[in-house]
C-alpha cells in the first residue's frame, strides 16, 4: 500500500508531483488460483494559509494495478485545508485514475470491503468539511471503529460523471453522514445507505443518474426523482424518515427517464405521491404501496415478473412425470398438462385468496434435459385513494427456459383504491413451457395468478385487467395454463364481480377429468363455506372450477351463489360438489357461459334459460329448470350421473332421467343425451332449422315431439366402438384387411379381389320388434393401425303422442376413416307414436368401408342396423324409413340392409321391410352364419307379419330355427332375395286365398336344408328374379311359370309339393323364358312342361317325368357340359389322355388327338348303347389340366314329346384342350314330334382333339310329325375330330331297332389296318352283350365302328345296312358281322382282322369302298370291284373255305 505525506507550509508552489500510490501486481494465472492484487492508495495531507494557486502539479494517492479489475487496489485520501484571511477551507479529495471496480453493495462491515476508501473516526467522533470530490470512480466509505458512533458531514459534495465506476458514498457501522448541500440536490455519486448507518438527504432528492441504496436509516429526503437510469433500492432493514424497518415516508417520488426502483419483501413504501414516467420500473418483491395517489404514465411499470417462488418451488410448482416433461405450476389457474396422450394430465393444485391475494407464483417444474428456469410471479399490494394505471403493472410469471421446462405461475396483485382509471395493463398471467415440439410429451404452461381490485369509482378505466394461463407456442392447446381470478369490489354499492378470463388461450377440454388438478382449469381456494357474487364473468376460453379443493374438505358443503353470470360464449363453470346458485344469466336471460355441472353436485337454475352460442352439461342434482332454449349454435348435455327436482320436495330423480316442460332447439342448437340410458321426459320438444338431438343410446318421452326443417336427431357412429359389439367386424385369418359391423344386416366381406372373400361378416343380433342394442364397430387394417374404423350406430327410442319429422331421425354406423378399414353397422331406433307425420327421413344405414388406395384390398361397409315404428295414425306420413347396408368400393364388401318394422297398431297392421338401396352383396348362397351382405332374424322362434317387403337388392334370412307367418302380402321390387335355412319355415296365410291363385314371386327365393316355404298354388317366376331350391322344402304350388331373364334351380337336397328329397313335382311347368337349373339325381314330374322361347331346362343328370313335354323354337334342355369336368372328378372313364398329345375324351365315340409321340391313344369308351345313364368325359392338355367338361346325362319319360327346339347333352368347347366328350340321353316316349335336335355331341376343340360323341337312346311308339334329327356326332378337332357317338332308336310298338353312327365329317380317317382298342375317331359298342341286333344299321359321315368286348365273342346282326361310303366297321378277333340284306353296293368300308368273321350276301358290289379280309368271309361267291374300290385278301384270311390264304 502507498504511505504517509504530511506537508504543513504557507504555500505550495510548482508543477511537480505528490503521490503515495499503492503498489502494482499484474502477474498471475487465472487457472491457477494466484493472480496478484494490487495495493491500496496511501493518505496524504497538505495544510496551507495561501490560496494554492500556484501550485499546478499533481496530488495523487491512486490504488495500485491488480491483475484484473477485482484486483484493483482502492485509491488513498487526500486532505487539503487552507487558512486564509483566518477562515479555514476543508476538503477531501478521492482519485482513483478511472481504474474499474467491481461494484460493492455487500457490507461486512469491518472495512474489509474491497475497493473502498475509508474515513473512521479516528479522526474524532465528527468530522466536516466544506468540500468533497469523488473522481475517477472514487469510492469513500465512512465507519465507526467501535460502537461509539462517527459523523460526517460534507456541506458539498462533487462528483465525477465521467468515470467509468459511479463514484460512491458509502455509510455504515454507526457512521452519521449528513448531506447538507441544499435542500435540492442533484447527487453527484451514488449513495448507499449501509446498514447501521444514518444518512441525512437533502429534503429534494434527484439521483441524476446516480443510484441510491438503502439499508440503513435515511432521513431529510421526503420528494426523491430517481431518474437517468438510476437504482434505488428499498430494503426490508432500510427506512426512510420512519423509526419502523422497512417503512418508507415521503411526500413524492417521482420516477422517470428509465429508472429504477427496486422493493424487497416485507417492505412498505408509503408515498403520498407515487408518479411512474417514461420507461421507469418499480420492482416490487411482496411490498406494500400504500399513497394518496398513484400514477403510472404510459411505458413505465410497477414489477414483480418472476419475482416469486423459485423453479421447482412452492405450493403449486410444477410437477415433472413419467415422460421427462413437466406440467406448469399453479396459482389461481392450474398449470397446463404436460402432453396430449394422457401422460401427464395431473398437475399441481391451485392455491391462494381470491378475495386477499398475497401469496407468490410458484416455479415451473424440472426436466430431465438440463437445467430449468421458470421463477413465479411475484406480490403486489397497492393502495391509494387514486390510481391511474396508464402503464404496467404485473407480476407474471417468467416462462420455463429449457427443454421442457415448465412454465412459472403468475403471483398476486391486490389493489384497493377509491377511483382507478387509466388505458393501462394490470397481469398476473401465467409463463410459457419451454422448449419443445412433441405433441405427447411437451411442458405446460404456468396457470394465471390471482387480482383483486376494491374501488369505489372504476368507471374511468379502459385498460387490461388479466390472469391469463400461459399459452403454449405450439398450439399444443392441452398444454396452457388455466386462467386466474380477477375479483372486482365496489366497496361503494358492494357489488362484487369475479372474472376469469384466460385470453383465448383455453385448455382443449370443455369438461374436466380430474375435480383438482386436470390442468388448465381454474379454481377457487378461500377457506369458506360459501361464495356469493353479484356477477360472474368467464369469458376468454377460461374454465372455472368450483370444487371443494383438498385442503378444505372440511367444508363439506361449499356453495356458490351468482346473481349475474355472463361472458363471451368461450368459457365454462364447472360444479364439482358444491352447491351452486344461478339467479338468472343476463337480462334477456341469454346463457352467454358454458355451465358443467358433476356427479356430486347440486345446481339451481332459474325456470327458464335461453342459450346462444354455450353449452350446459347436466350431471348432479338440477333444480327450478323447466324450459330450455337453445340456438346458435348452443348445446346442452345430458349424463347418466344426473336428474331432475323441479318441485324441490329433496324427492330426487332416477339418476339419468331428466323431467321438463318444453326444451325447444334451432339455428344449430345441439341437444346431447351424452351415457347410455339416459332419458328425457317433456311436455314438448321442438327441433327446428338445423338444430340436433343425440347421443350414444337415449330414450325420449314427450307428448309432442317436432323435428322440423333440417333438424336431426341421431345416434350416428356411437353404438360399439372399432372391434368391438356382438356384431363386430373380423379380421381375415391371412389379410390385413377386416369385414364390416354387424347388427340388422350382416357387414360387408372385405375382398382381395372381385370374387375372393377374406373375411367372416360381422354378424346380426338383435330384436325385430323392440330393437334397443347398438351397432357394432367395423375392423381395423393393419396398413393403418387402430382408430381407423367406424363405430357402430347407437340406439334412439322415441315415445310420443305427436311426432312430426321433416327433417331425420338418423343412427347411422360410422364411415371408416382411413383407406383399407371398414365401417360401423347401424343402430336401433325404436319409436313409439300415436300420430306420424311428415316427409323426412328415419335412418339406420350401415358405415361405408375405405378401399386401399394403392393396393386391391378393400374396406366393407356395416350391416344395416334396425328400425320399429309403432303408430296409430300415418295418413300424413310421406317420409322414408330406410336401413341399408354400408357402401363400398366393390359389390362384395356392401354391408346388408338392416330390418324396417312397421305396426300400425289402430288397424293391428304389421310390415317388415328390408331395402338394400339397390346395392347387393355378392351372396348368391349363405353357407354359414358369417356369410357377409345378408339381413337376418335372430331372436326368436316365431314371427308374424302381414306384409314382407324386400327391395333395393336385400338379402333376408334366418339365423336360428324360427317360423315365420306372412299373413297377407309378400312384396319387392324384384331385386332382392328371401333366404329359408336353419330350420326356417315361412308360411304363406295368403296362399289359400281365392284372390290369390297366382303369385308372381316379387323377390329370389333361396331354399336351404331344412327350410321350408308355402307359397300359392300357381307362382310365377318373372324376370330378374331367381327360385332357388337347394335343400328343404316348397309347399302348395302346383303350377309354376317362369318368364325370360328368370332363373330356378332345383336342388338334389330339396323339394317341391313332395315327400322325398331332389323330387320336384308340379301340374305344369310353363318354362316360358329364362332358366331351370335341375341338380345332380333330381327328378322333374307333372303333366305339362312347356319350354317356350329361349327358355332352358338343364342340369347334370337330371330326370324329367312329365306327360307332355314341348320344346319350342329357340328353347332348350339342356345337359351341356355338365358331365365330368376333372375338377370336382376324376375326370370321368373316357378322360382324354396327355401322354405327349392333347386328346378329346371318350364315351361312345373315342376322342381325337393331337399327333405326338403316343399317337392313336386316347380315353377308353364306355357306357350303354341302350340305355346310356353316364355322363361325358373331360378333355385336357396336361396331366392336371381339364378345361373341357363333357356332357350330363338326360333321362326323359313321358306321353308325348315335342321338340321343336334343342335336347342336348353334348361336351364343352375348349381352346388348347382335347374336346369333352357327349353325354348321354334317353327318351322314353309314346310320340315323338317337331323338327328339333336331340343330340349328344362331342366337344370341338382347337389346337387339339374333339371330343368323342355320347350316347343317345330314343324309345318312342309314334312319329308324329318328327322331321328333327338325332345326333351323336364327335367333336369338330383342329387336329383329329372325335369318334361318333351312337343313336338308339327303338319303336316300342314294333319293335323296330336302329343304330345310327353319324360321324358328320367329310374327311376320310388316317386308320392303320390294325384298329387298337382304344383307337380315336372310332365309335365303339361296349355293352356287356354277346349278341346285338338292329334292324336297320346306318353309318355315316366317315364313321368308324368296333364291337369292344375284352376278347369274348361278340355277334353284330343287321338285317338292314346302310352307309354312305366314307363309314367303316372294324371286325376285331372272335367278333361276328351278320348282314342279312345290304343295298348292291356294299355301303362302308369292312375290315376283317385275324380270326373275325363276316356273313355277307351271295354278291358284293365295292364301289369306292375297301374289303380287307384277314379274317373269315361267308357266303359271298362274287365281288364287283370298280371305281377305285379295294379288295385286299390277307394270308391270314380266307373265304368260303377253311384254310387260311
Amino acid at each position: 500500500s502507498g504511505g504517509s505525506i504530511y506537508i504543513q507550509v504557507d504555500q505550495l508552489i510548482g508543477s511537480g508531483k505528490i503521490q503515495a500510490h499503492g503498489g502494482a501486481c499484474t502477474l498471475g494465472s487465472p487457472y491457477s488460483g494466484n493472480e496478484g492484487a494490487g495495493g491500496g492508495g496511501g493518505r496524504i495531507a497538505i495544510y496551507t494559509t495561501t490560496p494554492l494557486s500556484s501550485w499546478t502539479g499533481a496530488v495523487t494517492a491512486y490504488g495500485g494495478a491488480g491483475y484484473d479489475l477485482t484486483h484493483n487496489g482502492a485509491p488513498g485520501t487526500i486532505y487539503i485545508q487552507s487558512t486564509v484571511a483566518s477562515v479555514i477551507t476543508r476538503r477531501i479529495y478521492i482519485r482513483d485514475n478511472n481504474i474499474v471496480r467491481v461494484p460493492q453493495f455487500t457490507f461486512h462491515g469491518n472495512m474489509s470491503d474491497v475497493g473502498s476508501t475509508y474515513i473512521t473516526n479516528a479522526v474524532g467522533s465528527s468530522f466536516t468539511v466544506d468540500e468533497l470530490h469523488l473522481h475517477g470512480g472514487g469510492r469513500i466509505g465512512f465507519t465507526s471503529q467501535g460502537s461509539s458512533p462517527f459523523t460526517f458531514t460534507a456541506l458539498k459534495i462533487f462528483g465525477d460523471t465521467t468515470a467509468t465506476v459511479s463514484p460512491q458514498i458509502l455509510a455504515y457501522n454507526n457512521a452519521v453522514v449528513v448531506i447538507n448541500n441544499a435542500t435540492s440536490w442533484i447527487a453527484p455519486c451514488d449513495v448507499i445507505v449501509g446498514p447501521g448507518s444514518t444518512v441525512h438527504l437533502p429534503v429534494s432528492y434527484d439521483t441524476n443518474s446516480f443510484n441510491l441504496d438503502i439499508q440503513g436509516s435515511a432521513k431529510g429526503a421526503f420528494s426523491l426523482y430517481p431518474r437517468l437510469q438510476s437504482v434505488i433500492n428499498f430494503r426490508v432493514n432500510g427506512t426512510l424518515n420512519s423509526v419502523t424497518r422497512g417503512e418508507y415516508k415521503l411526500f413524492k417520488m417521482q420516477q422517470s427517464e428509465a429508472s429504477t426502483s427496486r422493493l424487497e419483501e416485507g417492505v412498505q413504501l408509503m408515498p403520498q405521491e407515487l408518479i411512474l414516467q417514461d420507461t421507469s420500473i418499480l420492482y416490487n418483491t411482496k411490498a406494500q404501496i400504500t399513497a394518496t395517489r398513484i400514477q403510472v404514465y404510459c411505458g413505465a411499470q410497477i414489477n414483480a415478473y418472476g419475482m416469486g417462488y423459485k423453479v421447482d418451488t412452492g405450493p403449486g410448482s410444477g410437477i415433472m412425470t413419467g415422460s421427462s416433461a413437466s406440467t406448469g405450476a399453479s396459482h389461481g389457474g392450474a398449470g397446463g398438462s404436460c402432453g396430449d396422450s394422457g401422460w401427464c394430465h395431473v398437475t399441481p393444485d391451485s392455491y391462494g385468496s381470491l378475495y386477499y391475494p398475497d401469496t407468490p407464483g410458484s416455479g415451473g417444474g424440472l426436466s430431465i434435459y438440463g437445467t430449468c428456469y421458470g421463477d413465479g410471479g411475484g406480490v403486489i399490494s397497492m393502495s391509494a385513494q387514486y390510481m391511474t394505471i396508464n402503464g404496467t403493472i404485473t407480476a407474471d410469471g417468467s416462462p420455463g427456459v429449457g427443454t421442457y421446462c415448465g412454465g412459472a405461475s403468475g403471483g398476486s396483485i391486490l389493489i384497493q383504491t377509491r377511483v382507478l382509471d387509466g388505458v393501462g395493463s394490470i397481469t398476473a398471467n401465467g409463463g410459457e413451457p419451454g422448449d419443445s415440439t412433441n405433441p405427447y410429451s411437451g411442458p405446460g404452461a404456468g396457470g394465471g395468478g390471482r387480482i383483486a381490485v376494491y374501488h369505489k369509482d372504476i368507471a374511468g378505466w379502459q385498460g387490461l385487467i388479466a390472469a391469463y394461463g400461459g399459452q403454449e407456442p405450439n398450439e399444443f392447446v392441452s398444454r396452457n395454463g388455466g386462467a386466474g381470478t380477477i375479483y372486482l369490489h365496489n366497496t361503494d354499492t358492494n357489488y362484487q364481480h369475479l372474472v376469469v378470463d384466460n385470453g383465448g388461450f383455453g385448455p382443449a377440454r370443455t369438461r374436466m377429468e380430474q375435480r383438482y388438478n386436470g390442468g388448465g382449469d381454474t379454481h377457487l381456494t378461500d377457506p369458506t363455506s360459501s361464495y356469493n357474487f353479484d356477477e360472474i364473468t368467464i369469458r376468454g376460453s377460461a374454465q372455472l372450477s368450483f370444487v371443494t379443493p383438498p385442503h378444505n374438505e372440511h367444508h363439506q358443503d361449499v356453495s356458490l351463489s351468482v346473481a349475474r353470470l355472463t361472458g363471451d360464449h368461450t368459457g365454462a363453470i364447472h360444479n364439482w360438489n358444491g352447491t351452486m346458485y344461478l339467479e338468472s344469466s343476463t337480462a334477456d336471460n341469454a346463457w352467454q357461459v358454458d355451465i358443467v355441472t358433476y356427479a356430486d353436485s347440486t345446481t339451481y337454475f332459474p325456470p327458464h334459460i335461453h342459450m346462444q352460442n354455450t353449452s350446459i352439461t347436466f350431471n348432479g342434482l338440477i333444480m327450478g329448470l323447466t324450459h330450455i332454449t337453445q340456438m346458435f349454435g348452443s348445446r346442452s348435455r345430458f349424463g347418466i350421473n344426473g336428474t331432475t327436482n323441479n318441485n324441490d320436495d329433496g324427492d330426487d330423480g332416477v339418476l339419468g332421467t331428466y323431467t321438463f316442460q318444453t326444451l325447444n332447439a334451432n339455428f344449430d342448437g345441439s341437444v346431447q343425451l351424452e351415457a347410455p340410458g339416459v332419458q328425457l321426459i317433456t311436455s314438448s320438444i321442438v327441433l327446428e332449422d338445423t338444430a340436433s338431438l343425440w347421443g350414444p343410446s337415449f330414450r325420449v318421452q314427450s307428448a309432442v315431439l317436432k323435428v322440423l326443417g333440417n333438424a336431426l336427431i341421431h345416434s350416428n357412429n356411437l353404438g360399439y366402438g372399432e372391434l368391438l359389439g356382438p356384431g363386430a367386424g373380423r379380421r381375415s385369418y391371412w389379410t390385413t384387411i377386416g369385414t364390416g359391423g354387424g347388427y340388422g344386416g350382416h357387414g360387408g366381406s372385405c375382398t382381395y379381389s372381385a370374387d375372393l372373400p377374406c373375411g367372416d361378416a360381422g354378424i346380426s343380433y338383435g330384436s325385430v320388434y323392440w330393437p334397443r342394442m347398438p351397432g357394432s364397430g367395423g375392423s381395423d387394417c393393419s396398413y393403418q393401425g387402430a382408430g381407423c374404423a367406424g363405430s357402430g350406430g347407437g340406439v334412439i327410442e322415441l315415445t310420443t303422442t305427436d311426432l312430426f319429422i321433416d327433417g331425420s331421425v338418423e343412427c347411422n354406423g360410422g364411415d371408416a376413416v382411413k383407406s383399407g378399414c371398414s365401417g360401423g353397422s347401424g343402430g336401433s331406433i325404436l319409436i313409439q307414436t300415436t300420430s306420424l307425420l311428415g316427409v323426412g327421413s328415419i335412418v339406420s344405414h350401415g358405415g361405408s368401408g375405405r378401399p386401399l388406395v394403392y393396393d386391391s384390398f378393400l374396406g366393407a361397409g356395416g350391416g344395416g342396423g334396425r328400425i320399429a315404428v309403432y303408430y296409430a295414425n300415418d295418413t300424413r306420413w310421406t317420409g322414408s324409413v330406410e336401413s341399408w347396408g354400408g357402401s363400398a368400393t366393390h359389390l362384395a364388401n356392401y354391408g346388408g340392409a338392416g330390418t324396417v318394422y312397421l305396426e300400425d297398431t289402430k288397424r293391428n297392421y304389421k310390415k317388415l321391410k328390408v331395402d338394400n338401396n339397390q346395392v347387393s352383396p355378392q351372396l348368391a348362397v349363405i353357407a354359414t352364419e358369417y356369410d357377409a351382405g345378408g339381413t337376418y332374424l335372430t331372436d326368436l322362434a316365431s314371427y308374424y307379419f302381414d306384409e314382407i317387403t324386400l327391395l333395393g337388392k336385400a338379402h333376408l334370412a334366418s339365423q336360428i330355427p324360427t317360423n315365420i307367418t306372412v299373413g297377407k302380402r309378400l312384396t319387392g321390387d324384384y331385386t332382392a332375395h328371401l333366404h329359408v335355412q336353419n330350420g326356417t319355415k315361412i308360411s304363406t296365410l295368403f296362399s289359400s286365398s281365392s284372390n290369390m291363385s297366382t303369385f308372381e314371386l316379387p323377390l329370389s327365393v333361396d331354399m336351404y336344408t331344412l327350410g321350408h316355404l308355402n307359397l300359392p298354388p300357381h307362382v310365377v317366376v318373372p324376370g330378374g328374379i331367381s327360385l332357388a331350391v337347394r335343400g328343404g322344402a316348397v309347399e302348395g304350388v302346383s303350377n309354376l311359370t317362369t318368364l325370360p331373364s328368370s332363373s330356378t334351380y332345383f336342388g338334389a337336397a330339396g323339394r317341391v309339393s313332395s315327400s322325398f328329397r331332389s323330387r320336384y313335382a308340379f301340374h305344369t311347368l310353363n318354362i316360358i323364358g329364362g332358366t331351370l337349373y335341375l341338380d345332380y339325381n333330381t327328378t322333374l314330374s307333372g303333366v305339362l312342361c312347356n319350354v317356350q322361347e329361349k327358355a332352358t331346362i338343364y342340369g347334370p343328370t337330371m330326370n324329367l317325368s312329365i306327360t307332355t313335354i314341348i320344346v319350342s323354337p329357340g328353347a332348350s334342355i339342356h345337359a351341356d357340359g355338365l358331365g365330368y369336368n376333372g375338377n370336382t372328378d376324376d375326370g370321368g372313364p373316357g378322360v382324354g389322355m396327355n401322354m405327349g398329345d392333347v386328346s378329346g375324351a371318350s364315351h361312345g365315340g373315342t376322342g381325337g388327338v393331337d399327333p405326338g409321340p403316343s399317337y392313336g391313344v386316347t380315353g377308353a369308351p364306355y357306357g350303354s348303347l341302350y340305355y346310356p345313364t353316364m355322363a361325358g368325359s373331360t378333355g385336357r392338355d396336361q396331366p392336371q389340366n381339364f378345361n373341357s367338361p363333357g356332357g350330363g346325362v338326360i333321362w326323359i319319360t313321358c306321353t308325348n314329346l315335342t321338340v321343336h327346339g334343342r335336347i342336348s347333352a353334348d361336351g364343352r368347347y375348349a381352346y388348347g384342350f382335347g374336346g369333352g366328350s357327349g353325354g348321354s340321353i334317353v327318351v322314353q316316349t309314346s310320340t315323338l314330334s317337331g323338327r328339333g335336335i336331340v343330340q349328344v355331341n362331342g366337344a370341338p376343340a382347337a389346337i387339339a382333339g374333339g371330343g368323342g360323341g355320347g350316347r343317345l337312346a330314343v324309345y318312342y311308339g309314334y312319329y308324329d310329325n318328327w322331321s328333327g334329327s338325332l345326333k351323336a356326332s364327335g367333336g369338330l378337332g383342329s387336329t383329329h375330330s372325335g369318334g361318333a357317338g351312337t343313336v338308339y332308336i327303338m319303336n316300342t310298338i314294333t319293335n323296330y331297332k336302329t343304330l345310327i353312327v353319324d360321324r358328320e365329317q367329310a374327311l376320310p380317317m388316317p386308320f392303320t389296318v390294325t384298329i387298337p382298342t382304344k383307337t380315336p375317331f372310332c365309335t365303339y359298342l361296349t355293352d356287356n352283350v354277346s349278341y346285338y341286333y338292329f334292324d336297320h344299321l346306318q353309318l355315316l359321315g366317315t364313321s368308324c365302328l368296333v364291337i369292344f368286348s375284352q376278347g369274348k365273342a361278340v355277334t353284330l346282326e343287321a338285317a338292314k345296312f346302310t352307309g354312305d361310303i366314307t363309314a367303316s366297321i372294324h371286325l376285331l378277333s372272335n367278333h361276328t358281322l351278320n348282314i342279312t340284306s345290304v343295298p348292291p353296293t356294299l355301303p362302308v368300308n369292312l375290315y376283317l382282322q385275324k380270326s373275325a368273321k363276316a356273313y355277307l350276301p351271295p354278291y358284293v358290289n365295292l364301289y369306292r369302298t375297301t374289303l380287307n379280309i384277314n379274317g373269315f368271309l361267308y357266303n359271298t361267291n362274287s365281288i364287283d370291284v370298280r371305281d377305285n374300290a379295294i379288295l385286299y385278301m390277307g394270308k391270314q384270311g380266307y373265304a368260303n373255305v377253311g384254310v387260311a390264304t
